[in-house]
């Protein structure tokens, strides 16, 4: 697999951002909102099932699973550095993104 990526984001609105994060394979669309001091956020991509490891610059890591459809539930973390970490069901190389501020 591939771990060529790129990591482009847009803009919508002063407290929201869309990251798209794209290999050779997969394309993972992040919506990133401003919630207090910290961030939110939620993905959509045709992941399948997905162990997805969200990695902060402070040090926090919060582990997710997407479903069957490749939702990915919400979840709050800090405002900084951000990337991810996804391991597809049956595959053993994870995909990583690229560091991004959020």
């Amino acid at each position: 697999m591939s771990t060529s990526r790129r990591c482009w984001y847009e803009v919508r609105r002063r407290t929201s951002q869309l990251l798209t994060f794209e290999t050779d394979e997969l394309a993972v669309d992040l919506q990133v909102s401003k919630r207090g001091d910290g961030r939110a956020w939620s993905a959509r991509s045709p992941l399948g099932v997905a162990e997805i490891e969200v990695r902060t610059g402070s040090g926090l890591v919060v582990t997710i699973t997407s479903d069957e459809l490749g939702r990915v539930p919400a979840v709050d973390v800090p405002a900084g550095s951000l990337s991810l970490r996804i391991l597809r069901a049956g595959e053993t190389n994870p995909i990583v993104t690229d560091w991004v501020t959020v």
